[in-house]
Formats: C-alpha cells, sequence, structure tokens
C-alpha cells in the first residue's frame, strides 16, 4: 500500500504544491479517498490529513497551508494524510525523499505498535522489524517518487473485504 498509494500519492502532491497546481492537488485528495474502500480507512486517512494540514497552517502560519485549508474546504476536498505530509514538506523545505522517508518510518511503526498490543511481540522484536523493513525503504521511496499519476493504486480484494468486515464487527481492539 506504500509502495502502490500513499508514497506516490505524497511524491506527486509535493510537486504540485511546488508548481501550486490546485486542480491537480484537488484531483489527488479525491484519489487519495476513492483508493481507500472501506469507509473507516477513509475518515482516518480524512482526520489525520485535515488536523495535519490545519496544524500546518496555524503552527507555522504558511500561506500554502493556509491556501490549501481554504481552498479545501471551499471545493469540499478530502483531507489525505500523505496530501497533508506533502504538504508539511513543504511548508517546512524538505526535499521529497526526506517527506517520503517520513511517511514509510510513521506507517511503520503505527503497524508495529499495533502488532505488540495484539501479538506476543515485545519491543526488541518490532526494532528488530522496523529495522529490518526500514532497510528497504530507500528503494521503495525511489520507486514510489517515479510512480506515473495514472499508475497510482493498488487492488487486494481480501484486505478490502476484512477492512469492510471490520467496520461492523462486534467488538473490536482499536478505533480506527
Amino acid at each position: 500500500a506504500l509502495r502502490h498509494t500513499d508514497l506516490p500519492l505524497a511524491a506527486h502532491s509535493w510537486l504540485a504544491f511546488e508548481k501550486l497546481d490546485w486542480p491537480r492537488i484537488g484531483e489527488l485528495c479525491t484519489l487519495s479517498s476513492a483508493l481507500r474502500t472501506a469507509r473507516e480507512a477513509r475518515l482516518a486517512s480524512e482526520n489525520i490529513g485535515r488536523q495535519r494540514a490545519e496544524l500546518t497552517a496555524n503552527l507555522r502560519a504558511a500561506p500554502l497551508a493556509q491556501e490549501f485549508v481554504r481552498r479545501a474546504a471551499e471545493k469540499n476536498w478530502s483531507h489525505s494524510s500523505a496530501v497533508s505530509a506533502a504538504l508539511e514538506g513543504r511548508v517546512l523545505g524538505a526535499p521529497l525523499p526526506a517527506v517520503l522517508a517520513g511517511v514509510t518510518y510513521a506507517a511503520l511503526a503505527a503497524l508495529l505498535a499495533a502488532a505488540m498490543k495484539i501479538l506476543r511481540l515485545g519491543q526488541n522484536a518490532a526494532q528488530s522489524l522496523l529495522t529490518e523493513a526500514l532497510v528497504a525503504a530507500p528503494a521503495l521511496i525511489a520507486a514510489a517518487a517515479t510512480t506515473p499519476f495514472d499508475e497510482i493504486g493498488w487492488f487486494n480484494p481480501w484486505l478490502d473485504i476484512a477492512a469492510a468486515r471490520h467496520e461492523s464487527a462486534d467488538a473490536r481492539m482499536f478505533i480506527s
């Protein structure tokens, strides 16, 4: 999902923010929402993305972020976590590889933090897995940074079905 969805979305957004290509940014927000088939996954990305964009606009008093927040509200764009990561990177002057590395690390760390709560996985094992996964990060980031716009996305029906079933489960361990 990182390789085919979040990282390419962040990369294209980072480039679009550089050019102030607002139609493309709106298109990326819409695409990001469409690629998350389960309602909870869309809402989670939306909430994270909205908070990150608003914090960037407010804490940094960044005109670019303020303009994005204004346009997103005006045009009813979804707030994608990947788009907001690119926005924050642009505001901070971070190069594209650093932005993509941040997205990668955050996703892997969150996944492992959840895994430690539901599996017999200690901190040392989680750190070992994180280190192992991060070895592959440079290649993952390089590939995602060159993904053409029309190739963003992936298809995994089992994950989509599991996510949709999670939405109506009788009991859950985490709030999504």
